[in-house]
């Protein structure tokens, strides 16, 4: 009987191991749904989607992309929402200080189109996508801090804004602002060891008994220095005195100027100050090596 029984059982499983396995069969799991399509009927769609098919980024005006049916209750279909993550980081989480509403189609325009292909797009890093809001800002003690862009962690918002009535100074402003903006936030998350051992150590290493940040000239000089010595293009004036720069200010002066200056030019205006000319060398190749694009 036992006999029996194991060749009944070796038989099943001969059976069970010669059948042909089923081909497995593609799912929408890892859909992307960073895309746009085409619509010639529509001047603005069809503008995103020709900036999609040539940079790969694509523009959303919806935070709300996609959906899926994952089910139904009572009849009733049940979805998932596929959603750009503007406030959200890697590095902290989720936030809740970050608040943007969504442009109406009537105020999208090809001007703004234009301003991030051809100022934005052309000096950025490449991103998961893009995603232009009408407001965007932060709540702060009872008022707003106007954001002129938010890296998050499937795209990067940028407020839209109205170009047409632009000054050529007010739009180099603002696409500077978003530039500075984002390179700080990516600076912040991923490179923070450099800056602190290769930028802020520069100014540093040049006062070892006092750290030089936001101080008076005169708690660090000799008497014969200028800021400009000991590393710093900007200063801070409270009351009627003056300091050097917090670090968050010092670091925005020299991002301000790497993006507006070549090499040649800001070097012919610091000649005389090598601390300047090594911090803004070092920060030119640390946002090089992350594929931003700097004047030449």
């Amino acid at each position: 009987m036992k006999i029996i029984n194991c060749l009944l059982l070796s038989l099943f499983i001969l059976a069970a191991c010669s059948k042909k396995e089923v081909s497995l069969q593609p799912s929408n799991k890892d859909e992307n749904y960073l895309v746009v399509r085409d619509n010639p009927n529509d001047v603005i769609d069809h503008e995103v989607y020709q900036i999609f098919k040539a940079t790969g980024i694509p523009i959303f005006y919806n935070d709300t992309i996609a959906r899926r049916q994952v089910g139904d209750s009572a009849g009733i279909p049940q979805y998932f929402y596929i959603r750009l993550m503007a406030n959200y980081s890697p590095s902290t989480g989720p936030s809740n200080s970050l608040v943007f509403t969504l442009l109406p189609k009537s105020r999208r325009s090809m001007g703004m189109l234009n301003l991030v292909k051809s100022d934005l797009l052309t000096v950025l890093p490449p991103f998961p996508s893009i995603f232009l809001t009408d407001s965007l800002y932060t709540p702060s003690s009872g008022s707003k801090i106007i954001r002129d862009a938010q890296v998050g962690f499937n795209t990067v918002a940028i407020r839209s804004v109205i170009t047409d009535t632009m000054s050529a100074a007010t739009r180099n402003s603002f696409v500077l602002s978003v530039l500075v903006r984002i390179a700080t936030q990516k600076l912040e998350a991923q490179k923070s060891p450099e800056l602190e051992n290769q930028f802020y150590f520069i100014s540093r290493s040049l006062s070892p008994w006092l750290d030089p940040f936001h101080v008076l000239l005169a708690q660090i000089s000799d008497g014969t220095q200028t800021f400009e010595d000991f590393g710093f293009i900007t200063t801070v004036k409270t009351g009627n005195k003056i300091y050097s720069p917090e670090k968050s200010r010092d670091l925005d002066s020299y991002l301000r100027a790497v993006f507006s200056n070549t090499p040649a030019n800001f070097k012919a205006q610091y000649a005389n100050y090598p601390p300047v000319l090594q911090k803004f060398d070092v920060l030119r190749s640390i946002l090089t090596g992350m594929k931003f694009k700097l004047p030449q």
